[in-house]
Parts: C-alpha cells; sequence; structure tokens
C-alpha cells in the first residue's frame, strides 16, 4: 500500500556526483553541524582563555604601578611635532571664552574674525598651557627625585624660556639623551633645563606618565637605553613600545611585551626577539621547568640544545625555540 506521506527530498552534491536526504532529515544534519562547530569554538576559546592565565601567572608582586596605563598611553606621541611647527589640541583655548580673559594669558591671544581664543606656538591646551615638543623625543613621564637619580653631561642646568630650547641644547651636547624640564612659575613659559645622560629609577618605581599633564622627562627616541630600570629587564617581540615600562605584559597582534624581575622564574607568554637590558643582568633561558635554586647550574652549563644564556643584552634565541614553552630567570 502506497503511503500517504509526501517526502521532500533535497540534492546535496554536484550534477555528477550527489545523493538525495530527506528535507526533515537534512534539516538535522544542517543543525547538528551548527552545533559541533559551536562547540568546537567554544572548546577553542577556552583553551586559549587557561592558556593566556596559565602564562601569564607570575610569582611575587607585579612591578607596575600605573595599572591605568593601556596602549594609548604607552604609545602616545601627544605633544610631539617636528622643530618649527606646532601641537594643535582639538580643544586648545576653549576656556578662554572672550577677549579680555585670552588676551590677559601670555600663552594665548583672541581671533577676531573667529571669535576663538588660540593658543601661541608652541603651546596647546584648553588653557594653552600645555608644551609641544620635538618629536626626536618622547615625552616620558614625570621626574620624582626622591626615586630618581640623573646622571648629568657635566654641564651646569641653564635657564630657558621653552623646551624646545632644552631639547635643541641637548642635541648638540655631547653624552646628552634626554633633559628633565623643570617649570620655574605656574606658567609654561619658564624652566629649568636638566640634561642627563643616564636616569635612574629606584627598585620596584616607575617613571609615571598621566595623559592629563605635560611629561618633564624628555628622551631621545633612540637612546630609551639611557632610562635605567634597576633589576629589570623588558622583554619584546614586534615594535618595542615607547613607554614600555609603563605595563608589565602586553600581548597585542603587533606588539609584544614582558617585564623581568630578578630571580623570578617566568614562563614566557610570546617568542622574545629582543630585549632593553641596560644594566647587563644574565638571563637563562630553557625549554625544562627550573626553580630558583637551579639557576647556578644551569648558567656553569652553558649553551646546550635545551639552554641559552643571554650576557651580553644582545638576546637571539634559537629559532626552533618558537613554537615551544620557554622558561626564564635573570640575576
Amino acid at each position: 500500500m502506497e503511503s500517504d506521506i509526501n517526502y521532500e527530498y533535497v540534492i546535496i552534491g554536484t550534477e555528477r556526483y550527489n545523493f538525495i536526504m530527506a528535507r526533515d532529515r537534512f534539516q538535522y544534519w544542517v543543525l547538528f553541524m551548527i552545533i559541533f562547530v559551536l562547540i568546537l569554538i567554544i572548546a577553542l576559546v577556552v583553551w586559549m582563555l587557561y592558556r593566556q592565565s596559565d602564562t601569564n601567572v607570575f610569582v611575587g608582586q607585579p612591578l607596575n604601578t600605573v595599572p591605568y596605563a593601556n596602549l594609548e598611553t604607552i604609545n602616545t606621541l601627544q605633544g610631539a611635532v617636528p622643530v618649527g611647527a606646532a601641537f594643535h589640541g582639538p580643544n586648545d583655548g576653549s576656556l578662554f571664552g572672550d577677549a579680555t580673559v585670552c588676551n590677559a594669558n601670555v600663552t594665548s591671544t583672541w581671533n577676531v574674525s573667529l571669535s576663538t581664543c588660540n593658543c601661541i606656538e608652541p603651546y596647546w591646551g584648553s588653557t594653552c598651557n600645555r608644551n609641544s615638543y620635538d618629536n626626536k623625543y618622547i615625552g616620558a613621564g614625570n621626574y620624582d627625585p626622591s626615586f630618581m637619580v640623573i646622571t648629568p653631561p657635566n654641564i651646569l642646568p641653564p635657564i630657558m624660556n621653552k623646551l624646545l630650547e632644552c631639547t635643541t641644547l641637548c642635541d648638540t651636547t655631547t653624552n646628552c639623551n634626554g633633559v628633565v624640564w623643570e617649570s620655574t612659575s605656574s606658567l609654561p613659559i619658564n624652566g629649568v633645563c636638566n640634561m642627563f645622560e643616564e636616569l635612574t629609577t629606584a627598585q620596584f618605581r616607575t617613571i609615571p606618565y598621566p595623559l592629563g599633564v605635560d611629561s618633564t622627562i624628555y628622551v631621545n627616541q633612540t637612546k630609551e637605553s639611557s632610562l635605567v630600570y634597576l633589576n629589570r629587564v623588558f622583554l619584546y617581540s614586534g615594535a618595542l613600545p615607547l613607554r614600555y615600562w609603563l605595563k608589565d605584559l602586553v600581548v597585542s597582534m603587533f606588539s609584544n611585551l614582558l617585564t623581568v624581575s630578578t630571580n623570578i622564574v617566568y614562563l614566557l607568554p610570546f617568542f622574545p626577539t629582543g630585549s632593553v637590558n641596560q644594566t647587563f643582568l644574565v638571563g637563562v633561558y630553557s625549554l625544562i621547568p627550573f626553580t630558583i635554586n637551579d639557576y647556578d647550574t644551569l648558567l656553569l652549563g652553558g649553551d646546550t640544545p635545551t639552554t641559552y644564556i643571554d650576557q651580553g643584552g644582545q638576546l637571539q634565541l634559537p629559532l626552533g625555540w618558537q613554537y615551544q614553552d620557554i622558561w626564564v630567570m635573570y640575576k
């Protein structure tokens, strides 16, 4: 007896190679595949999160004292311009709403035709109290003599009118790698230009860098190693962030960074291709997990197929280690 049920079918495949399946079964099959793919995606995400948390667990307290720092903060060039130009922010002079107040400020002037307050170069900001600076330099943060020491290039600090004059003097001074610009008044037009060869920060301290105020430390971009951090090595791959000292860990598509403190064993979350190691600390890298007590033995054993010794600050790990777990400790 012929069934009264009218099955609908779908053809799966090419014209030459195909098979027929009932439509209701095909719908179940598609649903099954969607669920299967979703389960695979969820499993992959869970594994990546587990892997990330596993490799980012450090022994001891993080060194970072600037927890609010993000990728924008550590890479911004806010205020930096070529010599002869001036930085202009979107709200320049916005807090001076009339000509009287605007013209009373020594770093701004009233634009009659536009009825706006314009900052006088090289100043910028809502009250025109921010300094633009030579983009060969990095605004590194604020100087604090309580935990920072500068090594000057044997020259007395001169009084100057502009920050740009200070960095220009540094460009022509032997062994000058950066400057500390300290205003002598509430206005940004006068300051003391302290040039330095090195600026050393005490152990477990970090140069603070708030976005809302000007830096007082400016370091030549090609001489960032003159900012010396005791008992720390900065490992990186890709582009080294401008203010690499602000975060203990950065993992992104274009840049990876890990701050390594001495006498702590780390499982690396990425394969480092370079380091900032100003005090030439000695690092032991190993494909085999080890503890602080194993450091001296591994160091004496030198380079082996599973051990690499970084002694000169020129990190160059074996390329064959790129996709393997790597443990490291500096001392």
